[in-house]
């Protein structure tokens, strides 16, 4: 029965721009997606951010022609989507953080320690981490695994 009201609530807003089924959509969906997204995330703010945007995405395919069939499924895999972007900006800004903060070393020596640095600041990030996305890239960057790989290890689906 949720299945026919989404349905109905997105056949609305494609065909009228119905702003009171888009609140009523978003209403539906915040709080399973946000909850979603923070456990992906791990951090609240970031939760917040991605649950809209990815609501915002879902309203806007509901606008055209984009309509996704199983728009629950869909939600969930674009939250996934933008979660993995937002842990892949975090690594780099803590890399970049990293990189300003260490002092230069003449003549290219030291690569070794630089390259101790990083481990210990990518072990200390990857701690932060809730567990399922510290094992998705534990075996992405250190294993090396292609995300067919990582799924089939992990017995989990593949995004699209």
């Amino acid at each position: 029965m949720h299945c026919l009201k989404n349905r109905y609530l997105i056949s609305e807003i494609s065909a009228r721009g119905d702003s009171q089924a888009a609140d009523e959509l978003y209403r539906r969906y915040r709080q399973r997606i946000g909850g979603f997204a923070r456990r992906l995330a791990g951090s609240d703010l970031e939760a917040e951010d991605i649950a809209d945007e990815a609501i915002i995405a879902g309203l806007e395919a509901a606008r055209t022609d984009r309509r996704p069939r199983q728009f629950t499924q869909w939600l969930l895999s674009v939250t996934h989507k933008l979660s993995q972007r937002h842990l892949r900006s975090r690594l780099r800004r803590a890399e970049m953080e990293a990189e300003a903060e260490r002092p230069a070393v003449p003549g290219g020596a030291g690569t070794q320690l630089i390259r101790d640095e990083m481990a210990v600041l990518m072990e200390r990030l990857l701690e932060e981490l809730p567990e399922g996305a510290r094992q998705v890239l534990e075996l992405q960057h250190r294993e090396n695994l292609s995300r067919e790989e990582i799924a089939r290890k992990l017995g989990i689906p593949i995004t699209a």
